[in-house]
C-alpha cells in the first residue's frame, strides 16, 4: 500500500487571466511523483494529487 495522497485545487488568483509564476509550478512539481499529471480544470484550476500537504501547507504560509 503506498503512500497517502490529497487532492490539491491550485489557482492563480480571482482575476481574468490569473497567472503562477515559476516558482510556484516548480514548488507544486517538488511534491509529485515522476508518474502523477497535473489536470487543468474548466475553471482554470490545477488538481494535483501530493503526499505531504501539512510540509507543503508549513512552506506556502512562510
Amino acid at each position: 500500500m503506498g503512500e497517502k495522497l490529497v487532492k490539491l485545487a491550485v489557482n492563480g488568483g480571482i482575476d481574468f487571466g490569473a497567472k503562477l509564476n515559476g516558482k510556484q509550478l516548480s514548488m507544486l512539481a517538488r511534491y509529485m511523483g515522476e508518474e502523477q499529471k497535473l489536470e487543468v480544470t474548466t475553471f482554470q484550476q490545477l488538481y494535483v494529487d501530493v503526499p505531504r500537504l501539512d510540509e507543503l501547507k508549513e512552506q506556502v504560509m512562510a
